[in-house]
């Protein structure tokens, strides 16, 4: 198994057997546009109380975690 990055910035995985059951899996992650708190309310990613607490979350400095399956949109939030 192997993580890296690519010169533009994407994130590339990479999985071979025996840790993978028939193949040999790869993934690439780009990075696309940035989007505003007011674009993720928009999108209906998150609610207006959601940004109020990460907002206040990180004026206060405070630790945070992020969790989700591959693909759930933590990379984006």
């Amino acid at each position: 198994m192997v993580d890296a990055r690519l010169p533009d910035g994407s994130r590339v995985n990479a999985v071979l057997p025996p840790l993978t059951i028939d193949s040999p899996v790869l993934s690439i992650r780009r990075f696309g546009q940035i989007f505003s708190p007011e674009d993720l309310i928009t999108r209906q990613s998150c609610t207006p109380e959601m940004i109020t607490f990460l907002e206040t979350a990180v004026t206060c400095r405070t630790n945070t975690l992020i969790s989700g399956g591959t693909g759930a949109g933590k990379t984006t939030l």
